[in-house]
């Protein structure tokens, strides 16, 4: 699997780095693998206590967004929001 993020608009550099396909976070980390350990740490940890008290909703785009904002709001400034550009790891799970 892939651990660097593809975007489709590289002229569109609000998701990653300069110069590189690292997602612009939180936490400074500028190495894809860095980022990958740390945003499974991160993610493992939000997704058990959502287990415990799940994020109410009906699963449409506002309960999706908020459970995408609970889960990565810790990484991402822009965590919960609807993206400009399509970003993956080699699959696309949601497009813009």
């Amino acid at each position: 699997m892939s651990t660097e993020y593809n975007y489709e608009y590289e002229w569109d550099s609000r998701y990653c780095y300069p110069n590189c396909n690292v997602l612009i976070n939180k936490l400074g980390i500028t190495n894809a693998d860095e980022l990958r350990v740390a945003e499974r740490e991160i993610t493992a940890l939000q997704l058990a206590v959502a287990q415990i008290e799940p994020i109410p909703g009906r699963f449409d785009l506002t309960h999706l967004q908020a459970i995408h904002r609970y889960l990565f709001s810790d990484i991402f400034e822009w965590a919960g929001e609807v993206r400009w550009v399509n970003i993956s790891k080699g699959n696309f799970f949601c497009r813009y």
